[in-house]
């Protein structure tokens, strides 16, 4: 495992598809903010940097420390 860092985009398994995520950065109270990126795949496009150029569905942030993931 290893922590993710802004940049990395990662997909999380959802009851209608995956949904890809992109780690952008950590705002001023150094809790990470995070863009939801447009659709729900059956398996995640070859071709992200296309997805990260649209525009995203929402923003969000959250507190968990430190955030890892498994590649």
């Amino acid at each position: 495992m290893s922590r993710i860092k802004p940049g990395d985009i990662f997909s999380i398994s959802t009851s209608k598809g995956k949904a890809c995520l992109h780690y952008i950065c950590k705002d001023k109270e150094e809790t990470p903010l995070v863009r939801v990126l447009p659709g729900l795949f059956e398996v995640v496009p070859d071709d992200l940097e296309a997805l990260v150029l649209k525009e995203e569905l929402f923003l969000f942030s959250f507190s968990w420390s430190p955030l890892t993931i498994e590649y």
